[in-house]
This record gives C-alpha cells, structure tokens and sequence, in this order.
C-alpha cells in the first residue's frame, strides 16, 4: 500500500551512515455499495456483503457483484490518485423460470418458499432459479409439498391431486333411567334413549 523507498549511500570507513525512509502512501480509501444481500468482490477477492470500505491500491481494479439467481455484474475500476473513491453499483438482474402450477380440486392455496403466492390454476413465469419449495394447501385436505429446481427459460409442472384429511367421530355413553331401572347404552349425539324411556312409562 505504499510507494517503495530507494536512496543511493555511500559507505566511508569507520562511519556510521544513517538513513531515515519516509514511505509515500499508494492507496485511496475506498468505498463500494451494493443491493443487500449482494456478494462483492475486487480481483477475485470477496470483500463484503452490500458495502465495503477500505484500501485500494493505486492502479486497475475489477469489481465484481455477485447473487445467487442473479446476473453477476462486472466493473472495471481505476484508483488515479490518493483520493477517497466511492462507487454505487446498480442492483442485479434476477433470472427467472416458470411453474405451472395446478390442484384437484382447483382454488388451493400455493405458497414458494414460505410466501403465498396466489391460487391454482397459475402460471407464474417470475420465479427465481434454483431449488424451490412448493407448498399446495386447502382446508379439508392433506397439504402437498414439493422440491423443485426452477432453471431459467424452462417451465415445470406442478399438478398434485388432494386427498381429503380424515376426521373421526367418537361414541359417547348415554344413561336413560325409567321405573323399571337404568340402562347405559352407546349412541349418537342425539340420545334416543329419551324416547324409549317415555315409552316404558306407559306399562
């Protein structure tokens, strides 16, 4: 980071010559700025994550912006002097595929990667490529999951059909009482027992 120190000296017998090096700096403070979440990195160098600040050394530099499922961005850049540099770097091309996505029954709700998305039928041609989680949900049935690995200017199908989500129904235990006794019976919710009762009460 700074300039290299030369001196011709001349060495005389029996005397000590003393040489004192002052170093010139050769670097600027740098700043760059990205999207969040945006990878940069300077000749091949990761630096950070959104930001970075520090030195560069005076000379040609190649800056690199970098995202998963994104168009990686190139810049050349020049440190010309001992000035402070700050460069702020356009956000990144997303890559997109397609899913094509739909239920029996139709009207399920579709949720990528934690979002809610919409309803099926759909086709949604802005995915961001890469492994995806598909979740396919309606009241009354079983949720379907699905991994799947979206690639740029191809369209998957997705097309699960729903099983209903069983419900159980328990007996419960009546107790009907008439003057001959009491009788414990299994039934329903409604308890027919109250009509049999009344009907012994005529004996």
């Amino acid at each position: 980071m700074y300039k290299p120190f030369e001196q011709a000296v001349t060495i005389n017998d029996g005397k000590i010559t003393t040489i004192s090096a002052s170093l010139t700096p050769n670097f600027a403070q740098v700043t760059l700025k990205a999207d969040s979440g945006v990878e940069i990195w300077v000749d091949d160098t990761k630096k950070g994550i959104g930001s970075w600040s520090g030195r560069l050394e005076i000379g040609d530099h190649i800056v690199e912006c970098r995202k998963v499922s994104h168009v990686t961005s190139s810049h050349s850049l020049t440190i010309a002097n001992l000035n402070d540099v700050t460069r702020t770097f356009e956000p990144l091309k997303p890559i997109y595929g397609t899913l094509n996505i739909s239920s029996t029954p139709i009207g399920a709700t579709i949720t990528i990667d934690g979002e809610k998305v919409g309803e099926t039928p759909m086709i949604k041609n802005d995915v961001l490529i890469g492994k995806r989680k598909v979740e396919i949900s309606m009241k009354g049935y079983q949720t379907k999951t699905e991994s799947v690995e979206v690639v740029e200017g191809k369209s998957i199908e997705i097309s699960p059909k729903l099983s209903v989500t069983k419900s159980t129904t328990s007996a419960t235990n009546t107790t009907s009482t008439s003057v001959y006794g009491t009788s414990t019976k299994k039934s329903s919710s409604v308890d027919k027992n109250l009509f049999q009762g009344a009907i012994g009460l005529t004996y």
